[in-house]
């Protein structure tokens, strides 16, 4: 056998077997569903491909940090803190969706400009950055920051709802995303230097976030228990909706992450 071919097959099956751990894991932590098992494993067996074990490692820490503090105590004991549960495949894909596309484009063996090689790792670090520090934001702010606000006009909302901010996890975020970029520069994925833009656009997607969630994203009422909360489908029956598009908090995930890899390809363009 061509040597070449004999290290990509040990490659694939270690990329599969990580992708397999961290997937089993996330699942035994309940942070997933098991289809979100399944497509956390896909993406993780794409960033081996495209990065090896450096970016599998910052896949790693955000799947691991994000299933350990959704374990913690809820001190605000609402309804509405606890609706969001385990991830499905559809949230999974749309919280790594940017960073997955990235890595897979850069493991494709006709890309082979350095610039745009350049541009999609970077993208990558962003993407997970942006995540990782809404996710911080989300899981500690919701329990530890107190009563949220609308961040548009300061409106009182319950902890958890999307939109609503704390102080707390505001700052929280902000070190969360300053930390993931920290990694990335330390573990030789991005150059010395990259740390204060990737900080940056990870923190201002995860204000986009917010800004989305006070704004376009949906709010439905349960037409049985009155409910009011971010979920579709509630007691067996479809919601009224009574705010915002038809776009759930994946789907603002998603369009945060993408938004934050354009203006990042934006900005070494010029």
């Amino acid at each position: 056998m061509n040597p070449e071919s004999n290290l990509f097959a040990h490659i694939w099956w270690l990329a599969l077997l990580i992708g397999g751990v961290l997937g089993t894991a996330a699942f035994r932590l309940k942070a997933v569903t098991p289809g979100g098992a399944v497509v956390g494993a896909i993406v993780a067996v794409v960033m081996m491909f495209a990065g090896g074990l450096p970016l599998l490692g910052l896949l790693a820490l955000f799947v691991a940090t994000g299933g350990v503090l959704s374990q913690l105590p809820n001190r605000n004991n609402t309804q509405a803190a606890d609706q969001h549960g385990a991830r499905t495949a559809w949230q999974v894909a749309a919280t790594t969706g940017a960073a997955g596309v990235c890595a897979l484009l850069l493991s494709l063996p006709i890309v082979t400009d350095p610039m745009i090689l350049r541009g999609l790792l970077a993208g990558l670090v962003a993407s997970l950055t942006t995540a990782f520090s809404d996710t911080i934001s989300a899981e500690l702010g919701s329990r530890y920051g107190g009563t949220p606000r609308w961040l548009l006009f300061g409106k009182r909302l319950e902890a958890g709802m999307s939109g609503g901010v704390t102080l707390f996890g505001l700052a929280i975020g902000g070190v969360a995303a300053v930390l993931f970029a920290w990694c990335a520069v330390q573990w030789k994925i991005l150059p010395p230097g990259s740390e204060r833009l990737l900080s940056l656009l990870g923190f201002g997607g995860n204000l986009l976030d917010s800004l989305l969630g006070a704004t376009v994203q949906a709010t439905y009422r349960c037409p049985k228990c009155r409910l009011i909360s971010e979920r579709r489908r509630h007691c067996d029956t479809i919601g009224e909706r009574i705010h915002g598009l038809p776009l759930s908090n994946a789907g603002v995930n998603l369009v945060c992450t993408v938004v934050v890899v354009i203006l990042l390809q934006c900005h070494l363009k010029f």
